[in-house]
């Protein structure tokens, strides 16, 4: 086990070294190689039950992938600490927190260190509570959106979701250029030396510890 979180640890310092080119590219451009969010289904779980984490990953000139973690490990609380299987954890039952001094009447924020590539990334479950991640349903200068997008070059096109208080959005694109990409009101727009095509992303967290994400295929018409 030690020797493993050594080595999560030395990936990390990798990841962060190598991550500094990519401090040139604004927080919502889709188009380079990260870990974008991590999400446990569900985030939030009963002693004895489990939730599986999956990440969701960006890529140079390709489109986003949602991914299994090829290792992860439990970094807090230490008396949890170890490695999963397959991304897969399963909450000690009552007695087993109780014996190792963790208050069963209580909830357990859970880290989860996830790696993916040379990419490490945390997610915190909870134990002991209840929570589902979130629903997205977005509008595209008001109207649902339901599959491929098409939206017009040269003008501001209104992004928009109805979001619960506390919660935090992230839209992404490797198409065209957004403004106010972290509010739920967003705007895009495509000019004439823009990507004409791509992807369009959205992050949502809420309150609870949920996460929830949705892609799109997008294109630009003149």
């Amino acid at each position: 086990m030690r020797a493993w979180l050594v080595a999560l640890i030395a990936v990390a310092s990798v990841a962060l070294v190598t991550g500094c080119a990519d401090e040139v590219d604004p927080p919502w451009q889709l188009d380079h190689d990260r870990i974008i969010a991590v999400r446990a289904t569900p985030p939030a779980i009963g002693a004895g039950e489990t939730t599986t984490l999956d990440v969701l990953v960006g890529h140079v000139g390709e489109p986003t992938t949602v991914e299994m973690p090829e290792a992860a490990a439990i970094v807090s609380p230490p008396e949890l600490a170890g490695p999963l299987v397959d991304g897969e954890f399963t909450a000690p039952t009552i007695e087993e927190l109780a014996a190792r001094g963790l208050r069963a009447d209580a909830e357990v924020p859970v880290v989860i260190a996830t790696r993916v590539g040379p990419w490490v990334a945390t997610k915190t479950v909870r134990i002991g509570a209840a929570a589902q991640n979130p629903t997205i349903a977005i509008a595209i200068d008001g109207a649902a959106v339901e599959g491929a997008i098409e939206v017009a070059a040269g003008v501001d096109v209104a992004l928009t979701i109805d979001v619960d208080a506390g919660a935090s959005v992230t839209w992404l694109t490797s198409c065209g250029t957004l403004h106010d990409f972290d509010l739920a009101h967003a705007r895009l727009r495509v000019e004439p030396d823009d990507p004409q095509a791509g992807e369009l992303a959205i992050v949502v967290r809420d309150a609870h510890g949920g996460t929830a994400w949705q892609r799109w295929p997008i294109v630009a018409r003149r």
